[in-house]
């Protein structure tokens, strides 16, 4: 009996020392696995650089430049044109800022690359070829030469490099911002006068109140705006409400106010503080019937796509089938020269029951 005691303990301390070991072996892969995976190469997650902001000098000092190194003839447009083709094009002024700081002994510096002699041509072309009026000195042979170090002084003077006055190198160009100039946006009635047959032509006044005008989200096309302002009108004789995408009235008979779609819409509402123009509008319902898709894929399609672009706009399905529903009604209401009427403020549903009613 005893010898069978010893049998059986001897075996037990034998498993207890092999799972003993089994797990000092795992945990010994375990560690060795992870030095070695923190010796591997790791792409690390990279902010995008800011963009370099706009320039901003006074008017004095650009007015002054803009005098003493171009003609003074030189139109407005031309101005911005100029401007707005050196600021849209941050990686021309990165390689050209390269070649007017040489490095190497056999770099030569150079005011006229062929980087912004390209631009210059570019600008030429679009101007017709026509730059009596855009530089001092103007002729047929060296025209592209002299306008290529004249937009180089332009660039200096704007601070559109990446070197610093003394020389030194700062960073790349990633781009250049354009918020500080961007446009305050407003969405207005699109007709200037009342068209009704009893008041027609009368002016049309600003029914909301200045302290109450709402501030709603834009996308036009795939672009997201916030703070855009939405106003409304109202012919003081008539009561006729003006919307940017319908018109209301009371008829004489009734209590029940009627809203006229307006088929010639720019912006159309698809939500209480959600508007879309005609581009994304026509661009859902083509792309709905080409794809077949439902209001579920493209909603799906659209938060994937643009939904976290610069601004985040996520959109839901009551949306997107807000969307299709108001872009349907003015496109066959406009083939059928006619314009659609509706109780207001009807349930989208009931819009389309109207719809199948009034064809």
């Amino acid at each position: 009996m005893k010898c069978l005691n010893c049998f059986f303990l001897y075996y037990k301390i034998k498993y207890q020392v092999y799972f003993l070991s089994q797990i000092l072996l795992l945990l010994f892969w375990i560690v060795w696995i992870i030095l070695a995976l923190s010796w591997l190469p790791i792409a690390a997650a990279q902010k995008s650089p800011s963009p370099k902001p706009f320039p901003n000098p006074t008017f004095q000092a650009f007015s002054d430049f803009i005098l003493s190194n171009f003609h003074s003839q030189i139109s407005l447009t031309t101005t911005l044109l100029i401007l707005f083709s050196l600021v849209n094009n941050p990686e021309l002024l990165n390689l050209h800022a390269r070649q007017t700081h040489p490095v190497f002994p056999d770099e030569n510096l150079t005011r006229a690359s062929g980087w912004m002699k390209t631009l210059a041509r570019g600008l030429g072309d679009r101007l017709n070829y026509d730059l009596s009026t855009v530089l001092t000195q103007y002729t047929d042979k060296n025209w592209v030469t002299q306008l290529a170090k004249q937009l180089d002084s332009t660039t200096v003077f704007l601070g559109l490099s990446p070197y610093k006055y003394n020389g030194n190198f700062t960073r790349k160009i990633s781009c250049i911002s354009q918020e500080s100039i961007a446009p305050i946006r407003l969405i207005c009635p699109p007709n200037m006068t009342c068209t009704t047959s009893t008041c027609q032509l009368y002016h049309i006044s600003l029914r909301t109140r200045l302290r109450d005008i709402p501030q709603v989200t834009l996308i036009e096309g795939s672009t997201v705006l916030n703070q855009v302002y939405v106003l409304s009108g109202e012919c003081t004789r008539c009561k006729t409400h003006y919307h940017a995408d319908h018109e209301s009235y009371t008829p004489s008979n009734t209590t029940q106010s009627r809203e006229v779609f307006i088929n010639s819409a720019r912006y159309l509402k698809i939500g209480s503080s959600l508007w879309v123009d005609r581009v994304f509008s026509n661009a859902l319902l083509s792309g709905m019937y080409n794809f077949h898709a439902s209001a579920n894929a493209y909603t799906q399609f659209w938060n994937d796509s643009f939904g976290a672009v610069s601004i985040p706009c996520k959109l839901s399905r009551r949306q997107i089938w807000q969307a299709f529903v108001q872009e349907s009604i003015r496109s066959i209401a406009q083939m059928s020269k006619i314009d659609f009427e509706a109780n207001q403020n009807i349930a989208i549903d009931n819009v389309c029951n109207s719809l199948n009613k009034f064809g």
